[in-house]
């Protein structure tokens, strides 16, 4: 019965985002269990108690079970304005709001709980604060917040991937580069932030050192369509045709191309016909 018991508080008190559909099982499952061990034991009520904010922090967190998204911002909304120096709620307000995509709401929600704390989970609000401005195309202001979070942790692997891509969407590819090869170090076993350098690499013209970086993940996980995408794009411009084809190939086995990469896996297709008859035609002379 406790172990039961645990099981549902720490699926209820996790940091607030939707279940993933194994935890909505467990969690369910959990409860079922309680339900049939111990009759007596009171249902969870849809109703908030709204004059008391850890009821309504616990509500949201029901809500969130239920994948009422709407429910789950309005409960802490209304938790905020009781206890409007708890910043977790903010933050985790913030948090749902990304998830459905309304990204001015998100950063509204952060730049209150900087207003109230702005050391507080400082690197990991300035992180959120500029994927919001990135997607409200405010680059800039994006790029300033993550110079504000890579000075508070150096070091800090997805703070320097994510300021690389800042740059790299304002054409400072020798900045993203800079920032790539900072992440590498600090971990250069990790498949991801290859793949990444690799890109980067490849957009300013160092194809060699890029298929070299996109080589090694390729080994590591053999069906990421990214690192196959980037070993397509790589080839292609090295003229490795067959090498373009089979990589494109393989990343649409996983997901549509786009546009770009379509045309990239065509002319490469083309070039091999072409260079195919070439050789025909040289062998019969």
């Amino acid at each position: 019965m406790a172990n039961l018991q645990n099981a549902v508080a720490e699926l209820n008190t996790a940091q607030i985002h939707p279940l993933s559909d194994s935890d909505q099982a467990r969690r369910q499952q959990c409860l079922q269990q309680l339900a049939e061990s111990s009759p007596a034991t009171p249902k969870p009520t849809d109703a908030a108690d709204l004059s008391n904010a850890d009821a309504l922090y616990c509500y949201a967190h029901a809500r969130r079970g239920k994948d009422d998204l709407a429910g789950v911002v309005a409960a802490l909304q209304n938790a905020a304005k009781l206890q409007p120096w708890d910043v977790r709620l903010y933050l985790e307000c913030a948090h749902v709001h990304l998830h459905m995509s309304n990204y001015t709401e998100a950063l509204q929600e952060l730049q209150t709980l900087i207003a109230v704390d702005s050391s507080w989970d400082a690197i990991n609000v300035l992180s959120m604060c500029s994927v919001c401005k990135n997607k409200l195309g405010q680059h800039d202001g994006a790029l300033a917040d993550l110079d504000k979070a890579v000075a508070g942790d150096p070091y800090d692997v997805r703070v320097l991937q994510e300021r690389a891509t800042a740059k790299a969407a304002l054409h400072d590819y020798k900045g993203a580069l800079a920032d790539a090869n900072t992440a590498v170090q600090v971990y250069p076993e990790c498949a991801g932030i290859l793949t990444y350098r690799g890109h980067i690499l490849y957009m300013v013209g160092q194809l060699e050192a890029a298929l070299a970086d996109l080589d090694k993940p390729n080994e590591m996980r053999p069906s990421d369509e990214v690192t196959l995408l980037g070993r397509g794009y790589v080839k292609h411009d090295l003229e490795d045709w067959a090498g373009a084809i089979a990589d494109f190939a393989d990343a649409e086995k996983h997901a549509p191309l786009d546009e770009h990469a379509s045309k990239q896996w065509a002319h490469a297709k083309e070039r091999l016909i072409t260079a195919g008859g070439l050789v025909a035609t040289q062998q019969q002379m």
